[in-house]
């Protein structure tokens, strides 16, 4: 019951069986264990899924700072759009171009 994996996959099981709130609170008990790069994620995507966008985002920029190769994980072009800016914003962008399929984004 102490493991970020166990509540990962449970959270992970309750987004399966269409538990949006239990899938939450699975993946925040996974982040309090551990702050890792794919319990970010799937708290973040969650809490997109759900409405709540600026978590979310939160979410997704810490978990991309914990491991810069999830941002490819992010496929939906409005939210990949959304946290390359914040990534830019911060300098993290310039740190990491590889971090991006199509390479940094300029400033216009």
């Amino acid at each position: 019951p102490w493991s970020w994996q166990t509540k990962l996959a449970l959270g992970n099981l309750a987004v399966d069986a269409g538990q949006r709130q239990r899938a939450v609170e699975f993946f925040a008990a996974a982040v309090t264990l551990a702050d890792r790069p794919e319990s970010r994620y799937d708290l973040g995507m969650e809490l997109l899924a759900r409405g709540d966008r600026e978590a979310g985002l939160a979410n997704l920029v810490r978990a991309v700072h914990l491991n810069p190769r999830i941002l490819r994980q992010v496929t939906d072009p409005d939210v990949r759009q959304e946290l390359r800016r914040r990534l830019d914003a911060a300098g993290y962008g310039a740190r990491y171009p590889w971090i991006y399929d199509d390479g940094p984004r300029t400033a216009s």
